[in-house]
């Protein structure tokens, strides 16, 4: 963000203005909330926003570079309060003022200012005002459409998923954020213990003599041994004094071994965040390969991108399932096909968590979210036209008042 000039201050600021002018009970969306929340906390505005009951969110469009536990609290799909919204306007505004760059590409800096304060002081004056009855109008469709497509696509869902009421699927929420948060908080404790236990381990199998014994170079590995020894010896008592530890573990120890499965399952929430990392990017390069706009040489070096990156995916993707079949019990073994339709990361989330079997859980199914989400968009339907009602009087009263 520093590199793209996209600071923390410049949301600060927006944050600021709007507890001002709009007091409590805000709701705003931003790309990357979660942390924002975070960085608004830490700040000065922190007290205010906590008074005022300000709420970071994050956008819609978004939510596949964000993790379940996130999208769980911060994503526009599970919050009351929003209607249809997806927290988008900035994204599409800035999108479609993407065409002034063409003209200004070697223009002066006045100039640039120039042409983007006119194009806006437009915009605002001869398209936004003009286009607010048909903003409200596309939107009372939309929410339309959402239950007329949901009202014959939900029911079947339920059926198949031996869902009685709607009211079940909030109740998976709650399931779903406690459990989310208790393996969040576990893997925060397992990667301390995993430390642990690490370090100590190279002592066992290599010693200094047979360092010395293998080596040209006895004296600089003497020195490079010692002072290995001494920072790890530092680390190993810093862990200790953490996990208030009295004595010093062995292998045979009940401890050492419990730690053992840690370090285990580290590896392979490691060999899945990998796999992740691949796969996420992949999605971006196709969402902007396929974005209106790109031009034809790069959308050929996104596409050799691609290939170079289904290759490091199958990679990785070898890697997972080699440690996922030993761990005991084995995890689940994913297939190329399942991998690459991996749309949110919200799918690499039930791999994380080693120490649950959600695969029991009646929410844990692509097709029970893919429910769980529709119902939740239905009842925003709802709210939306609730909502327009009341915006569309007023309209149509404002309207007359004028004339």
């Amino acid at each position: 963000m520093v590199q793209s000039g996209e600071l923390a201050k410049y949301p600060l600021a927006v944050v600021a203005k709007l507890l001002d002018v709009f007091s409590d009970n805000l709701g705003g969306g931003y790309d990357i909330g979660c942390q924002f929340k975070t960085t608004l906390d830490n700040s000065s505005l922190g007290p205010l926003a906590r008074l005022l009951h300000h709420t970071c969110l994050v956008g819609a469009f978004h939510r596949h570079a964000h993790r379940r536990l996130c999208q769980l609290f911060s994503l526009t799909t599970y919050i009351k309060g929003l209607g249809i919204e997806d927290l988008e306007t900035c994204e599409r505004t800035f999108s479609k003022s993407n065409s002034l760059a063409s003209g200004l590409h070697y223009a002066s800096i006045f100039h640039h200012q120039q042409a983007i304060d006119s194009y806006f002081e437009h915009n605002d004056d001869f398209e936004v005002y003009a286009n607010l009855s048909n903003f409200l109008h596309n939107n009372y469709k939309q929410a339309l459409n959402i239950l007329t497509n949901g009202s014959a696509v939900l029911p079947k869902l339920m059926q198949d998923l031996r869902v009685v009421d709607e009211s079940d699927f909030e109740h998976w929420l709650d399931e779903e954020k406690k459990l989310v948060n208790l393996s969040a908080s576990k893997l925060a404790l397992d990667t301390t213990m995993a430390a642990f236990l690490v370090p100590p381990s190279p002592y066992n199998v290599v010693s200094y003599d047979t360092q010395a014994r293998n080596t040209h170079t006895a004296e600089t590995t003497r020195h490079h041994a010692l002072e290995d020894y001494e920072g790890n010896l530092k680390l190993i008592q810093a862990l200790e004094c953490k996990l208030e530890v009295t004595t010093c573990w062995v292998p045979e120890d009940v401890e050492w071994q419990r730690v053992g499965r840690l370090v285990a399952n580290r590896k392979y929430q490691r060999a899945v965040d990998h796999l992740e990392g691949l796969v996420v990017v992949r999605i971006f390069e196709l969402m902007k390969m396929n974005r209106a706009g790109t031009g034809y040489k790069l959308c050929k070096h996104i596409a050799k991108a691609l290939q170079t990156r289904s290759v490091a995916i199958r990679s990785a993707l070898n890697t997972y399932n080699t440690i996922a079949s030993a761990m005991s019990p084995p995890r689940q073994i994913l297939k190329w096909e399942e991998v690459v339709e991996y749309a949110f990361l919200a799918d690499f989330d039930l791999l994380q968590d080693t120490c649950v079997d959600v695969s029991q859980s009646p929410w844990s199914s692509p097709a029970a979210r893919h429910a769980m989400d529709l119902s939740f968009k239905m009842c925003w339907a709802r709210e939306e036209i609730s909502r327009l009602d009341v915006e569309l009087f007023a309209g149509m009263r404002g309207s007359a008042e004028d004339h």
